[in-house]
């Protein structure tokens, strides 16, 4: 009766979410809306600067163009980059924050 006790115990209640988002796809994210198909999350205020060029759609639907799984491919891409660098400024790369204040 213990074991099943504890069997039970682990069994998640009925209608209950069993997989838990963090990031941009957490639930009161703000990019949230804008990441998702069916645009559910926190909106962002809509303002005329931020629909511009810089906003991050496109229209197109998003597809896997390759998955890179041989480490000699990977060391040989990263390898690359160590030595060239990464693009400096990408269009998917939020802007730098400055750091916060700390109060002393």
């Amino acid at each position: 009766m213990d074991f099943i006790a504890k069997l039970a115990a682990l069994v998640p209640p009925p209608r209950a979410h069993l997989t838990r988002f963090n990031g941009v796809f957490a639930p009161n994210a703000t990019w949230r809306a804008q990441l998702t198909p069916s645009g559910r999350g926190k909106r962002p205020p809509t303002d005329e600067a931020s629909t511009g060029a810089n906003s991050g759609h496109c229209g197109g639907s998003v597809s896997i163009v390759a998955s890179i799984e041989e480490p000699t491919a990977i060391r040989a891409i990263l390898a690359h980059v160590a030595k060239h660098g990464a693009r400096e400024k990408a269009h998917y790369r939020p802007a730098p924050r400055a750091p916060s204040a700390v109060a002393a």
